[in-house]
Formats: structure tokens, C-alpha cells, sequence
């Protein structure tokens, strides 16, 4: 490193591993100075080597997303680096760069269907996570990205709301560009505030508000559907105020 010799430098480390064959700290050099060196073919059998080596989870997807690279850039193996990113999702299945990458290849494969499929059983990962843990921004960090890759406006929307609210000035994903609804202050949603607008008659730009809502809800969490009353202009007011 210091001398810039890496061809020397890999003699070193390959004499270490003539001596201890299964040393982590001389593989991963060795992983290191291939893939600068970009000769990846010795890249791809010391990163397997290692991998071979390894039962720790997190080093596991660290190990498998390189893999994935080497594959991808250096050997133009699309469907072998996949397959390290399945892998790396194996030992974290809401793993977001895992989940990114796997999701570049499908597209550049063209495999429309298998992404979709793939982005959104990622997506049911991250809403179990939120649900067992409410108050972490992560899982909803990640759905807004899961969203803004389906091209899903209106759960990217909710999702930046949420987050919002737990974390000012939190980066949101980019996402397509949306007709930006109008959000009423904080202050204004109260019980009293909302039991005004819920009346009896129900007035249409009220029912059509939420409708709406509940569609978009819906598409975050699709539970949501199946347990709210269908709104319509005979709905009684206490139901309507609860939807």
C-alpha cells in the first residue's frame, strides 16, 4: 500500500495463506487489491474464499454485496450477481442496498414483473418492521424509497408525511413529481375540529376527501381496506368521523 508494489504485495499474502489457508484478514486484502487492480477473475475466488470463511450476518451481506459487484462489473454476470444479492437478503431481508441492487439488475434485465414482485415483498418486510417498532424512522425511510421506485406517488406521499412528523428535515427519496395536496396545520386536527366537519349529510367534497384517504391508506397498508366502512351519503356520521 505504502510502496505501491500491490503484484508484490499479493505474493505476501498468498505465502501467509500457504501458512494459514483460512487467515479472514489476508483474504480481504487480497479481495481489496484484485478489485482495484481490476482483476476480477482473482477478485471473484478470493471474495468466495472468504465467503466460505465467514458466519457472522452482517459481514455475510457486506461479503455477498461485493461478490454481487464483482460479478456484475468485473465478469458481466448479471444473473451470478443476483444471485449474491438473494443470498445477502437471505441473512437481511430488508437489507436497503441489497434490495437496490437486486432491483437495478432485474431492470436492466428487463424482468418488469420479477421486480415489482421483488419491491414489494421488500415492502411487506419494512411495514412488519414498522409495526413491531412504530417509533424507528428506518422501516418508513425505507418504504418511502420502496415506494418512489414502484413510481407510487401516494404511498411515497404518506410515507414522507410520516416522516416529516417524526424527523424534520429528514431526506426523502426523489420521487416523480406529484400534485402537492394541501395539509392542514398540526394545531387544526383536532377531535372537535374534525367532529365539525362530520355531519350528517355528509357533503359530497367531504365524502370525496375520504374516499380518497382511504385509498391512499390503503395502498401503504393494504389491511386498511378490508377494515374500514365504505363510505357513501347514507354513512352515519359517528362511522364517517371514525373512517
Amino acid at each position: 500500500q505504502r510502496l505501491r508494489r500491490p503484484e508484490q504485495a499479493v505474493e505476501q499474502l498468498n505465502l501467509a495463506l500457504t501458512l494459514s489457508p483460512h487467515h479472514k484478514e489476508a483474504l480481504r486484502r487480497l479481495v481489496e487489491i484484485h478489485t482495484r487492480q481490476e482483476a476480477w477473475p482473482q477478485a471473484a475466488a478470493a471474495i468466495q474464499a472468504l465467503l466460505d470463511q465467514e458466519h457472522q450476518r452482517e459481514h455475510l451481506v457486506e461479503l455477498y454485496l461485493r461478490q454481487a459487484r464483482i460479478l456484475d462489473v468485473g465478469l458481466n454476470d448479471p444473473p451470478g450477481a443476483m444471485e449474491a444479492c438473494r443470498r445477502a437478503l437471505a441473512q437481511d431481508p430488508g437489507h436497503l442496498d441489497a434490495t437496490r441492487r437486486l432491483a437495478d439488475l432485474m431492470g436492466r434485465l428487463g424482468n418488469r414483473s420479477a421486480l415489482e414482485h421483488h419491491l414489494r415483498a421488500s415492502l411487506d418486510v419494512h411495514r412488519q418492521r414498522a409495526e413491531q417498532d412504530p417509533a424507528a424512522p428506518a422501516p418508513y425511510r425505507a418504504m418511502a424509497d420502496l415506494f418512489s421506485s414502484l413510481k407510487d406517488p401516494d404511498g411515497t406521499r404518506v410515507m414522507g408525511e410520516i416522516l416529516g412528523a417524526m424527523v424534520p428535515g429528514a431526506a426523502l427519496p426523489s420521487q416523480p413529481p406529484v400534485v402537492p395536496h394541501p395539509r392542514l396545520p398540526a394545531a387544526s386536527l383536532t377531535g372537535e375540529t374534525l367532529r365539525a366537519l362530520v355531519h350528517p349529510d355528509l357533503p359530497p367534497p367531504l365524502l370525496e376527501l375520504l374516499n380518497k384517504a382511504q385509498q391512499t391508506l390503503g395502498k401503504v397498508y393494504p389491511s386498511v381496506s378490508s377494515e374500514l366502512p365504505t363510505l357513501s351519503a347514507d354513512t352515519d356520521a359517528s362511522q364517517a368521523f371514525l373512517a
